[in-house]
């Protein structure tokens, strides 16, 4: 239902829902506002949702919340090269350009490694496995 709300441009409402979804197997019934407080919440679905409210925050140009969520989804897997990415362009809005550099950087970084032996990233733990080298 997040998906489709965001299609239609009711970012607000995705944003919500997506947070609903991060609230159902966590210890509370609540997702916190603060994104940084939900870590005992795990897995890709989790870091997806983090995301992709991220993705809704960015459309409403509320770049310091969306930095949050990109965090909070890169806490789960360090390497979501989607998050990085999202989080360097809401550094970027936010003045943040060394930030937003860095991130870059370490996304280019990925993306080199996983070009120069793809086979390794795809097993390897430290490789994004809903990024795939050869979709990038």
């Amino acid at each position: 239902k997040g998906d489709t709300l965001f299609r239609n441009g009711d970012y607000e409402r995705a944003a919500s829902k997506y947070a609903a979804c991060l609230g159902i197997d966590g210890d509370t019934s609540e997702y916190s506002q603060n994104p940084l407080e939900n870590e005992d919440a795990g897995g890709r679905l989790h870091a997806v949702l983090h995301c992709n409210r991220a993705a809704c925050l960015m459309a409403l140009k509320k770049y310091r919340e969306a930095v949050k969520e990109c965090t909070a989804s890169l806490r789960i897997h360090t390497h979501y090269m989607k998050a990085m990415l999202r989080r360097g362009r809401c550094f970027a809005r936010i003045r943040q350009y060394q930030e937003a550099v860095a991130e870059y950087e370490r996304y280019i970084g990925l993306v080199d490694d996983a070009k120069r032996s793809p086979q390794n990233s795809i097993n390897s733990n430290a490789a994004c496995t809903f990024d795939r080298p050869a979709d990038i």
